[in-house]
Order: structure tokens, then sequence, then C-alpha cells
């Protein structure tokens, strides 16, 4: 993760404009935000609908080459 925030830093340096160090840690921002919600509501503790929608949503849209999640 680390090593890929640095390359897009190196590319935003030769490119002049810092938007995709910036999508980079955003990406790896709201993959961890996703995460930690998703264990969140798996130990039984309270979410509101509207972000356990969210998140079922967002693990449906898998890759179709990965098999699927076997929790429900």
């Amino acid at each position: 993760m680390l090593l890929v925030i640095l390359l897009a830093h190196r590319v935003d340096v030769l490119l002049g404009s810092d938007m995709i160090m910036g999508g980079a840690i955003a990406f790896y921002a709201v993959n961890e935000l996703l995460s930690v919600i998703e264990n969140y509501g798996r130990i039984g503790l309270p979410l509101p609908p509207q972000i356990r929608r969210l998140v079922r949503v967002l693990r449906d849209r898998q890759d179709p080459k990965d098999p699927p999640s076997s929790d429900s």
C-alpha cells in the first residue's frame, strides 16, 4: 500500500499534478472504512439500515471471476 502511494506521488511530481496520489489515498481510505464497517456488522453490533444496504451492494458488486462470499 505504501509503495503504491509513493509511486503515485512520483507520478504526480512528474506530471505536475496531485490527483493520482489523492486518488490512491482515497481508494485505500474508503476500502479500509468499508472493511471496518463490514466487520462491525459481522460481530453483531447495530448498523443503520442505510449503511447495511451500502455494504451489501458493494459486496455484491464483486468481479465475476471471484467466487461469491459465503456469508449472508
